[in-house]
């Protein structure tokens, strides 16, 4: 399948042209049949965010706070009573299904090196990512090669891995790699470094992930970073925004250290949650099934399709609902493969 038509999404005229239901509940979607579309009213964040601007809920919105350490020494006691970022991301959520605020990422802290930018995910991002994750091994799967091979060889399409490390560097502050990214937009693709990668089972392998960094800059991560900081802000407003195109990459490390090293570790330390089937389904249909009557617009019918921080309210919501496991966690025997997901669209 062409990259044009994998990422193609079906138009607000095409959805509309389907049997409309009209539901309060964003999340009634999840159950939508096909030939069908549901209708929400806008806005979605009155009610959940001090700020009536979606641009301003994707770059200030609450952040649902992972665990913060004061010290590499608090993570390394946490290693040896069997704590991952997993454990750390069910705690967070666990907490944040108490209250009724919509959160716009969740978020972690460095603890090693120089750059202490809080790091921000947003779940919109972790969906995209899988997206070209399953793009790229589309194209994989069409040529026909081992997964070594894919990766490394440059003539191939779609997601590039080339490690830059040696046995005394990752251990302490963890792995470099260069990565290339296609993107889903058009035929660019994006070449940059992925940092902060723990790859060795030591005591360090908590804190080294918390330092997960790349120097990219798509549009997303540019425009979102510029950002003034709130009065009430607990931590410095200088965020770093994880992009689609950089949990895209991390997928792809995983991937290449599982199938080149056998290396279980940076699958086991990711701060990206890796999506299940159920999320990615309700993704599909927040693409391809919902529309939003906006009574602001000038147009005759009224509708549109949602924003990105519409989406992330939503997506925020049903991982609530479901709880974490059944949201942000795949979980193979059920699943299958985050690449080998199925992101058919339907018209």
């Amino acid at each position: 399948m062409s990259q044009k038509k994998f990422f193609k999404e079906p138009t607000k005229s095409q959805i509309s042209r389907r049997k409309e239901n009209y539901s309060e509940n964003p999340l009634d979607i999840e159950s939508i049949k096909e030939g069908q579309y549901v209708v929400t009213s806008s806005p979605l964040l009155n009610t959940n965010f001090i700020l009536d601007d979606p641009v301003d809920f994707q770059k200030h919105g609450p952040e649902i706070r992972l665990r913060r350490y004061l010290s590499i020494e608090a993570a390394e006691a946490d290693v040896e009573k069997g704590v991952i970022p997993l454990h750390l991301r069910q705690e967070a959520y666990e907490r944040a299904r108490k209250g009724r605020l919509a959160h716009a990422c969740y978020s972690f802290v460095p603890l090693i090196g120089n750059d202490k930018r809080r790091r921000r995910v947003g779940l919109v991002q972790i969906l995209d990512g899988a997206r070209i994750f399953a793009f790229s091994e589309s194209l994989r799967k069409k040529l026909g090669v081992s997964e070594r091979e894919f990766y490394e060889k440059v003539k191939y399409p779609g997601i590039k891995v080339k490690p830059y490390d040696n046995a005394k560097g990752t251990a302490k502050d963890g792995a470099q790699l260069i990565v290339r990214i296609p993107s889903s937009e058009n035929n660019e693709r994006y070449q940059f470094r992925m940092s902060g990668i723990a790859v060795d089972n030591n005591s360090r392998k908590l804190a080294i992930s918390h330092g997960l960094g790349s120097n990219h800059q798509c549009g997303f991560s540019t425009f979102k970073e510029l950002r003034y900081p709130f009065a009430e802000e607990p931590e410095t407003s200088n965020v770093f925004q994880v992009c689609k195109h950089e949990t895209a990459a991390v997928y792809a490390i995983i991937d290449y250290c599982l199938k080149t090293s056998g290396l279980i570790t940076p699958l086991e330390t990711t701060q990206i949650a890796l999506p299940s089937k159920r999320f990615q389904e309700l993704y599909k249909r927040m693409l391809d099934s919902w529309l939003i009557y906006d009574e602001t617009l000038e147009t005759r019918d009224k509708l549109r399709k949602p924003l990105q921080a519409e989406k992330e309210i939503v997506l925020d919501a049903a991982v609530k609902l479901f709880e974490y496991d059944e949201a942000l966690f795949c979980n193979t025997k059920r699943d299958g493969k985050l690449k080998d997901y199925d992101w058919t669209l339907r018209k």
